[in-house]
């Protein structure tokens, strides 16, 4: 037979390790019913109810009794440090969230300010640019750099009309005819009007920009003038095939880099204009002869190293003595500045021209033979002796007479190329003015 008593601590203890080591209250409360049901009904069934079963029953009750308030004292702690821990859970996820919003704004800050730290740089960079073509080129490169996205166009007045001048990357120039864009119109009329800056998120949207669509596939763009002395001198585009493809951020960039494009263009304008002053004629608006010199050495030193040839013109205007003193200074003076502004107009880029003396005049032809050289001073001569000059009403013509030298394989110095051609101009007006002489003799 199996002692009750040892049946009932057994059963205790069973309940007390499944309790325990599963920690579930319910699995407790099954326990002590089965424990009841078995150790009521085999007692009874038995007649084996006893002093010692009724005081083994109170102990285990006690003990079941203590054991549950425990279990239900530690479920409860359990639960709260659930909560604390859901909690703490919830405070880091809010925190976190906070700290990448935080993280993405100093990003951003980081970004911005390493932008504008860079446009400073490339400030210190633009001030140094000495031609208004080099200063465009690299404000379309920093602002490419600093945005890196669409494609940049720099617009600026060349003479009456406004032209392509830089841009980036360097396909830039692709499927884009600045001839076949409307500038009195659009953004650049509101521009031009309004002198500020504008950003489209959605071309097709647009229906007061609509026409610029002169770049097929752009879907949204920011733009701004660059200007100097408060008039429009040029444009910024940037463009994408994206929309909504630009911030306010990048538009103000864009505008700071106008700014100082405005600025430093400024700049090499006036310093363009005290070199015109220093080194021009003002009346011809040719250079002067000690420039004209210098130019001259360059050119001839440049002619040397390569082995090239160069040609040089010294011209004359036929008995303009004369013609000043029968008609005055005043036609004399007109009729200077009208074969000046010829002669700029006639000549290459990349050819000298210059005011030798009161009615002389000097050019240098760059890369040129004596031979072609004497079909150039032909031109010249043809195209001046055609030419008019009327003042007051009265029509005044000129001729003039050319000596040509040319400068090859260094067979003459400056002074001794100058003094041929002038030895041809000298044979030139002995043979009857109003013609050209190429010199081929010896000094």
């Amino acid at each position: 037979k199996i002692d009750l008593f040892l049946w009932l601590i057994s059963c205790g203890l069973i309940a007390l390790g499944l309790s325990y080591f599963t920690f579930k209250f319910r699995i407790l409360i099954i326990t002590i019913l089965i424990l009841l049901i078995i150790s009521w009904v085999v007692p009874l069934s038995k007649g084996a109810v006893t002093l010692t079963y009724i005081q083994t029953m109170l102990i285990l009750f006690s003990f079941f009794g203590i054991l549950s308030v425990l279990i239900l004292d530690r479920t409860r702690l359990e639960d709260e440090g659930n909560a604390e821990r859901l909690t703490f859970i919830r405070n880091r996820d809010l925190l976190n969230i906070k700290l990448n919003k935080i993280s993405a704004k100093l990003e951003a800050r980081n970004k911005a300010l390493t932008r504008y730290l860079d446009i400073d740089t490339a400030a210190v960079k633009l001030n140094k640019c000495i031609s208004e073509e080099e200063l465009l080129d690299m404000v379309s490169n920093e602002i490419y750099k600093a945005i890196r996205k669409g494609t940049v166009y720099i617009f600026y007045r060349k003479d009456i009309d406004f032209k392509l001048i830089a841009g980036r990357p360097k396909s830039f120039r692709y499927n884009l005819d600045d001839k076949a864009i409307d500038f009195d119109s659009g953004i650049y009329s509101e521009m031009m009007a309004r002198k500020t800056s504008i950003k489209i998120d959605d071309l097709s949207k647009e229906f007061k920009f609509k026409e610029i669509q002169a770049i097929e596939g752009t879907r949204s763009l920011i733009a701004y003038p660059i200007l100097i002395d408060d008039d429009v001198a040029g444009f910024i585009k940037v463009d994408s095939e994206k929309t909504d493809r630009f911030t306010y951020d990048d538009i103000r960039l864009v505008s700071y880099l106008g700014d100082l494009a405005g600025l430093f263009l400024t700049n090499i304008f006036y310093l363009n204009e005290i070199t015109k002053l220093a080194d021009s004629d003002p009346l011809t608006g040719l250079f002067i002869r000690r420039y004209f010199l210098e130019r001259l050495s360059l050119m001839l030193t440049d002619a040397a190293k390569r082995g090239g040839k160069l040609s040089l013109i010294f011209m004359d205007i036929d008995d303009f003595k004369k013609l000043n003193d029968k008609h005055g200074h005043l036609v004399g003076d007109e009729i200077l500045r009208n074969l000046g502004r010829y002669l700029r107009h006639s000549l290459r880029d990349d050819d000298c021209v210059g005011r030798y003396g009161g009615e002389e005049f000097i050019i240098a032809l760059n890369n040129t033979d004596i031979d072609t050289g004497y079909k150039i001073a032909e031109r010249l001569r043809k195209g001046i002796e055609s030419m008019s000059v009327v003042l007051d009403k009265s029509e005044f013509h000129i001729t003039v007479s050319q000596g040509i030298s040319e400068f090859h394989d260094n067979n003459f110095s400056i002074s001794q190329l100058i003094t041929a051609a002038d030895t041809a101009l000298y044979s030139a007006k002995k043979q009857g003015k109003n013609k050209v002489i190429t010199f081929e003799g010896k000094l």
